[in-house]
């Protein structure tokens, strides 16, 4: 029961203050992870990718025909766009000690948009997977990292 109370609080808490929440995780990610630059632009690339397929897929979120445990936001609800920051959180944590910090995470944030009702699972998959995308295409062509036998990470 504190358990559920608990995580309604937490998964309303990103809904209603997202610019917050979003805003803490990933200062703490800049300041924690590895890759920092990488992680940074990466963020940036993945929110605009996401904005420009909301607007070219057109598919809405599963609350505009069903009950959701909060206000139904007005875009488009594909790919999710916090899923798509959270899974950021975790392939930039990959091979550090803060994964499991930012690993859980990054997956509670999906689930949560799934829970309270505004995304489907696959518009979360589909949010995962671009960050997933988005992260190893600006690592590979980064100029800021070293890349070969330590497969990007500095020594």
């Amino acid at each position: 029961m504190i358990f559920d109370q608990a995580w309604l609080a937490f998964a309303v808490f990103l809904e209603n203050y997202e610019y917050v929440a979003f805003g803490i995780i990933i200062i703490a990610a800049l300041a924690l992870l590895p890759r920092k630059r990488v992680f940074a632009v990466s963020a940036g690339v993945t929110l605009a990718a996401s904005w420009a397929l909301k607007l070219f897929f057109h598919q809405a979120r599963p609350c505009l025909t069903q009950a959701a445990l909060v206000a139904c936001p007005p875009d488009f609800g594909f790919p999710s766009g916090h899923a798509a920051l959270s899974g950021l959180l975790l392939i930039a944590g990959m091979g550090s000690p803060w994964t499991l910090l930012f690993a859980p995470l990054g997956l509670l944030i999906g689930y949560s948009r799934v829970f309270l009702g505004v995304h489907t699972p696959e518009q979360v998959l589909a949010g995962f997977a671009l960050s997933l995308v988005i992260y190893l295409l600006i690592w590979r062509v980064s100029p800021w990292e070293k890349k070969g036998k330590n497969d990007g990470r500095k020594k």
